[in-house]
């Protein structure tokens, strides 16, 4: 998966149940390439969209968050994983 998480997004938690994952994380803005907190956080739910063995990926929620004087997107997306 570490391939598929794009500059700027930080996985807090990964749950799996051995048919789906749960990730949580933030997204930062990625100034050197001009993408936003929002924008970041979409390339990496396309990277996730063109990996075969996820069958579905649900955003379950993003919202705008403060960390330390920066503003973040909070988010957790539900992958349910194909079958073998």
């Amino acid at each position: 998966m570490q391939q598929n998480v794009p500059e700027g997004v930080w996985l807090k938690n990964l749950k799996y149940d051995g048919k789906t994952l749960v990730l949580n994380g933030l997204s930062n803005s990625n100034d050197a390439k001009g993408l936003s907190a929002e924008r970041n956080l979409l390339t990496f739910e396309r990277n996730l969209r063109e990996t075969p063995s996820y069958l579905e990926i649900v955003p379950e929620y993003s919202k705008l968050t403060e960390v330390n004087g920066n503003e973040l997107k909070e988010f957790k997306i539900t992958i349910t994983l194909a079958s073998e």
